[in-house]
Parts: C-alpha cells; sequence; structure tokens
C-alpha cells in the first residue's frame, strides 16, 4: 500500500470516526429532547441547571443546580400539572470535538383542564454536554422561555379552577 492510499485509508476512517460520533451526539440529545427513556440517556452524576441568567436571578428555584434525582422529582412534579406535550425540535448544532450539542425546540404543552386551543409554546435552548462516546448527556442547561413559564402557571390555575368548578357542580347536583 502506497503512502497516500496509506494517508486517504486514514482519513477516510477518521471521517467515518467523526461522523459516528456526530451521529451518536445528536442521536442521544434528540432521545432526550423528545422525552425517551431519560434514565438510559443521563449519567449517574447527571447536572441539570437553567438559563438564562437575567431571568433566574429573579427565581430562585431555577438558580441551583438539581442531580439526577432532583430532575426527576422534577419532571414527575411538573408532569402532575400537564395533560399533554407535543415536541418539535428546529435546529441542532453538534461539536463533535468539545461533545457538546445544542438544540432549538418548540414544546407544545397543555396544562390539565384546558383546551387544545389553550396549550402553549416553549421555545427552548439547551445545551448538552456529553460523555466521551456520546451515548449519555453529563449535564444539560436549559434556557427557559420566561414568558412562556407565566402563561404555563395562568392555564395550570385555570385548568385548576374549571376542575374545582366541576366538583362544585357535581356535589350540589
Amino acid at each position: 500500500m502506497s503512502l497516500s492510499e496509506t494517508t486517504s485509508s486514514s482519513l477516510s476512517q477518521a471521517e467515518s470516526s467523526a461522523e459516528s460520533l456526530y451521529n451518536t451526539l445528536l442521536q442521544t440529545a434528540h432521545s432526550y429532547i423528545r422525552g425517551t427513556d431519560f434514565n438510559s440517556l443521563v449519567t449517574s452524576d447527571y447536572a441539570h441547571s437553567w438559563g438564562h441568567n437575567d431571568y433566574i436571578s429573579t427565581r430562585p428555584h431555577l438558580r441551583s443546580t438539581l442531580d439526577r434525582d432532583a430532575f426527576f422529582a422534577h419532571l414527575h412534579a411538573t408532569g402532575q400539572k400537564v395533560e399533554s406535550i407535543r415536541t418539535e425540535i428546529t435546529d441542532s448544532v453538534v461539536d463533535t470535538v468539545q461533545k457538546k450539542v445544542m438544540i432549538r425546540a418548540s414544546y407544545f404543552i397543555r396544562a390539565k383542564g384546558v383546551t387544545e386551543e389553550e396549550e402553549e409554546e416553549n421555545d427552548l435552548i439547551w445545551i448538552f454536554r456529553m460523555t466521551g462516546d456520546g451515548k449519555k448527556i453529563e449535564a444539560a442547561i436549559e434556557f427557559v422561555d420566561g414568558d412562556w413559564s407565566g402563561r404555563l402557571g395562568a392555564k395550570v390555575a385555570l385548568g385548576e379552577a374549571r376542575a374545582k368548578e366541576r366538583s362544585q357542580t357535581q356535589q350540589s347536583s
């Protein structure tokens, strides 16, 4: 084998390896965004934090970094208030050198007790730091749509008020 053939073969293998890592990083991040088995997608020392700094500076509950268990508890508590979630990934950027993925995604979330027409869009940016093989997420920063947070809170309150009203109507019948 000549030097040029060896070099060409080495470059081809390196390109194939980089493409494979790229695809693994992207697939892992997309699975996370779509809510596919978080438990298998995050490391045991997973860390979850929020941004934007100005937004979280006025919200003490978002200032801390959650470990894996606290993040799962957060998902469970939030899930108790939600009827449905649809997800649309609108952009992805993969950095194979730093093992990071940035994703922009819209979550269309409907609080319990409200109509489909009343669902709210949460436009998020995520930055994921991944393991060397790209198969797990070590850390995530979730850049929150601050306006959405308030709107969803109002929809949750509306849904709860409607449920209470239905309950009172049924009791008086």
